[in-house]
């Protein structure tokens, strides 16, 4: 016995009245999803650029140290090779950027 025949009765068979797409279509529809927070998203380029310290600053580093080195005094190139601490000012759009640390 086919499940139209259980559904519209015996001998009655109506042609896509209630065929199994319909009845998928039902149990899909009755289901309800869970509703729950989206997830907040990471801003990407920030992730790559910042590190975070034990002690909860966040450090990057500091721009002109890549190329044209040869009139740069050996201070200034070893003070280019070291990370720099984002400024207070800046914080707020960091831990923006950041929601998960």
């Amino acid at each position: 016995m086919a499940f139209s025949e259980r559904i519209n009765g015996p001998g009655i068979s109506v042609p896509g009245f209630f065929d199994g797409r319909d009845v998928r279509r039902l149990i899909f529809q009755t289901k309800k999803k869970e509703k729950t927070m989206p997830k907040m998203k990471t801003r990407k380029c920030v992730s790559k650029r910042v590190k975070k310290t034990g002690t909860g600053k966040y450090m990057h580093s500091r721009a002109g140290s890549r190329h044209i080195l040869t009139k740069k005094n050996a201070k200034r190139k070893r003070r280019l090779g070291q990370d720099g601490e984002i400024k207070k000012t800046e914080m707020s759009r960091i831990k923006a950027s950041l929601p998960y640390g």
